[in-house]
């Protein structure tokens, strides 16, 4: 099997984040593994388009993993593994007082994907603070997880 030097290059980001986790905020460790997951997905799937597929997928990963990391904690993703695990597509919603917002997650129907177990699912999430114009700000993102070795891994951002 021959090792591509940028496959080699992917794995940069993933080392960076375990070197410097506890120096990187929650909203940079979410960037650079969201287009750490991106760009790996985008690389084992792009085909004879491997190269556009990386960086869109880099660039979708990054700004769905900013944006969650920049606002979710371990109560956060604690909840969305739980949530996922159900076996009901009703929507789960619950109040992270610590980080001041409220999180509303809807799942689809459970599926198969390469052997995993895995679900498409909505989050959106309202932040107590008040924007200039006085409403709460509300972000919405769209992914796949799957479970892999019993923990639900977040697998396509969607954007």
């Amino acid at each position: 099997m021959r090792t591509s030097k940028f496959g080699v290059l992917l794995l940069v980001p993933v080392l960076l984040v375990s070197t410097l986790s506890g120096c990187a905020t929650k909203k940079e460790t979410g960037t650079v593994v969201g287009a750490s997951i991106g760009a790996g997905i985008g690389y084992a799937a792009g085909g004879s388009h491997r190269a556009v597929a990386t960086v869109v997928l880099a660039i979708l990963g990054g700004t769905v993993g900013n944006a969650l990391g920049s606002n979710l904690d371990d109560e956060d993703r604690k909840n969305i593994s739980v949530a996922l695990d159900k076996p009901t597509t009703k929507p789960t919603v619950w109040v992270n007082q610590a980080q001041a917002h409220e999180v509303i997650l809807i799942p689809s129907e459970k599926k198969d994907w390469k052997k995993m177990e895995c679900r498409d699912w909505t989050v959106k999430l309202t932040l107590r603070e008040k924007s200039k114009s006085g409403t709460s700000i509300t972000k919405t993102s769209h992914t796949t997880s799957c479970k892999i070795d019993g923990k639900w891994v977040e697998m396509i951002p969607k954007g």
